[in-house]
């Protein structure tokens, strides 16, 4: 059996441009799609972070937060909401909950980050479930499917050895062969299925889910096996699993940590000022501690950095002199220099290697002593 003629421009598509992207899954499918993890490795009242980035209401995130409770563990949900309708509509039904976060962010200018030490991390969720808008978007020149870089952005965030459900088109799968292999280049324990055929058979959707590799790996046949299945329509539906397929354990839990930044990345004059001066607050607090025997500052540990290191657009700023001047008893200055930032992927056979010039601000604080403390972003 086949699913007959593949392309793209399906109903789901159309009424996504008419609804702009809004087309929230039946909570009866995420209750099945959750019923596809067992629980019963995680020590009980164990804190499990889980989101959904384009939230629509916050229902899915919601039941996925309810369903959690029922096993006895403490989940911690992210939500994020780009359209402000409905960001206020979420808010209002399930603000007042514990451990139930809040953003009104373009999920691609989202800020999501734990730290440990002196490295941010976002790799910060346990399970991610999402249902992005569908349809084709232009960047660099070139067409690319929404579906592949929401997927390849809510991976960002995810722990090895976290689960990902994700929703989209069967096919976008079908008729794009790279993002599978992305896909199981960074995913192991895949498994597809079709929603409900009452779903289906209208919309021709699937979930996706798979476990976060702890280490990338190439894996072009099963990723061509899947296509194979997808095209010869020899994948079962999400209601005929009777039983979990997946499993988490505390060893996963304990990889997630906890997130001490999440809002929406924009920086303005507020966020800004509000990071400097916290920072300056800090810088005080070291020097009201110095050692007058040894005249050297007490550095503890590194705290959080002028918005969360994440301050290259004000470079210019802080290199003209903003905010360069004597603060009680500290001379502050600014500064930018340039960085080479190498990232290396392996696509398809062949490993690429690119190279980015990033801007690299900072605050060089000299106290009386002549001790000078650096913050870079």
């Amino acid at each position: 059996m086949s699913i007959g003629n593949i392309t793209n421009t399906f109903s789901r598509t159309k009424e996504n441009n008419a609804k702009f992207g809004y087309y929230p899954t039946p909570l009866e499918i995420v209750k099945m799609e959750m019923d596809l993890i067992s629980f019963n490795g995680i020590s009980p009242m164990k804190k499990v972070p889980i989101c959904d980035f384009t939230g629509g209401e916050g229902d899915q995130l919601y039941e996925m937060y309810k369903l959690l409770h029922l096993q006895n563990l403490q989940p911690v949900a992210y939500y994020n909401e780009i359209t402000q309708s409905r960001f206020n509509i979420a808010l209002e039904k399930y603000g007042e909950l514990p451990n139930f976060h809040f953003s009104n962010s373009n999920f691609f200018n989202l800020r999501c980050r734990n730290k440990e030490g002196r490295k941010y991390d976002t790799k910060t969720m346990v399970i991610i479930r999402n249902n992005p808008p569908y349809g084709d978007d232009e960047r660099l020149g070139e067409k690319v499917r929404m579906e592949e870089l929401f997927f390849m952005e809510n991976d960002r965030y995810i722990v090895g050895g976290g689960i990902h459900i994700f929703e989209l088109p069967i096919t976008t799968l079908i008729l794009n062969p790279s993002f599978m292999r992305k896909i199981t280049y960074r995913y192991e324990s895949i498994n597809i299925y079709k929603f409900p055929i009452k779903v289906f058979s209208k919309y021709k959707q699937v979930v996706l889910v798979g476990v976060r590799k702890t280490n990338h790996s190439n894996d072009h046949e099963i990723a061509d096996e899947w296509i194979e299945r997808l095209k010869t329509d020899q994948i079962p539906y999400l209601d005929e699993v009777k039983k979990p397929v997946y499993s988490l354990t505390d060893e996963v839990i304990n990889r997630a940590k906890e997130v001490i930044v999440y809002r929406d990345g924009e920086i303005n004059d507020i966020t800004f000022t509000n990071g400097l001066l916290n920072e300056l607050d800090d810088l005080f607090k070291k020097e009201r501690e110095t050692d007058l025997l040894t005249k050297k500052i007490e550095v503890i540990k590194d705290e959080v950095a002028i918005v969360e290191r994440s301050i290259g657009h004000r470079a210019l700023e802080l290199a003209s002199g903003k905010f360069n001047k004597v603060c009680g008893d500290v001379l502050i200055y600014g500064y930018t220099d340039k960085k080479v930032v190498t990232n290396v992927e392996i696509e398809g056979d062949t490993e690429v290697t690119t190279e980015t010039e990033v801007i690299v601000s900072g605050i060089e604080v000299t106290n009386k002593n002549g001790d000078v403390i650096r913050k870079e972003s």
